[in-house]
């Protein structure tokens, strides 16, 4: 199903398409996926058990991957979609066989969910705050910004979920010290074979980042201003997306109205929820600064 789209507060103003070309522009080679960075957390010992949904097709050669490496990997239908499949990897077969047991049993009970997380190795803040947290994900990417205390540090940033990241989780705050140090650790990792791409990435994430729906983003640079933002150049987050992730045309139509509009405003602010441009109301949302 596809997510609620943006929450406008008033009138668009009159467009021109012909000054939004970066909409189509993708201006970074992906030289790894998330998923690859996250086989090697697991390969290393940063992570104890990964579960992931993967194609039927390809599961049986994915579990072979770990297996072949000494892992303990077991891959279970995906109810009610019988074109995937889970597939298990980890270390301890006992931890796998439990998991594998907890998808069946109780994927959305909160004792299930909390336990499932602790054997993947989540840090328990953030797994006790995704539990407790909404189910809709702008709004638990709201509650996450809510818990974070000036700027975050940009390897926690997941707001948008087509970005390559380092966490296979969504910290409870993008300021979470156990998040942080493991992506810290696990950028490490991959820095002498990627140097470039995680640079580039980094960079990337570090920009502010105006929030209002999982698709519809942009990143900015500016400088804060008491409780207001001031923003100096505005692009659309989409462009560090992976090239094979493109916007739907509804998506992208509302990510060139917002960035027509927020390049023509002095000052961003946010009140209850919802972000005001140059003190008037605009849309529901939320602006969250990470540490350059």
């Amino acid at each position: 199903m596809k997510a609620p789209g943006v929450r406008w507060l008033m009138p668009p103003m009159r467009m021109d398409e012909g000054q939004v070309p970066e909409l189509q522009a993708r201006r970074t080679r992906y030289a790894l996926q998330s998923e690859q960075s996250e086989d090697v957390a697991l390969l290393a010992g940063l992570k104890p058990l990964i579960c992931r949904e993967v194609s039927w097709g390809e599961a049986q050669e994915r579990a072979e991957f770990f297996q072949q490496r000494g892992l303990c990997a077991q891959l279970r239908r995906a109810a009610p979609a019988p074109s995937t499949a889970w597939l298990l990897a980890g270390r301890s077969e006992a931890a796998v066989q439990e998991a594998s047991e907890l998808l069946a049993s109780a994927p959305q009970e909160p004792r299930g969910r909390q336990r499932l997380g602790s054997l993947l190795g989540y840090p328990p803040c953030c797994v006790r705050a995704h539990v407790e947290g909404a189910e809709d994900e702008a709004e638990r990417m709201a509650q996450i910004a809510a818990r974070t205390q000036g700027p975050g540090e940009p390897w926690l940033n997941v707001l948008d979920p087509s970005i390559f990241r380092l966490l296979s989780w969504e910290p409870c705050s993008f300021q979470c010290a156990l998040s942080f140090t493991y992506a810290q650790r696990l950028e490490g990792l991959l820095r002498p074979h990627f140097r470039p791409f995680l640079q580039r990435l980094r960079e990337s994430l570090s920009s502010a980042r105006l929030y209002l729906s999982p698709q519809v983003q942009l990143s900015l640079e500016g400088e804060p201003w008491d409780d207001e933002f001031l923003p100096r150049y505005v692009l659309p987050t989409a462009r560090d997306r992976d090239p094979s992730s493109p916007l739907d045309p509804q998506d992208e139509r509302a990510v060139a109205r917002a960035l027509q509009e927020v390049r023509a405003t002095q000052k961003i602010g946010s009140e209850a929820g919802c972000l005001l441009l140059d003190g008037a109301p605009w849309a529901r949302g939320f602006l969250v600064r990470f540490r350059a």
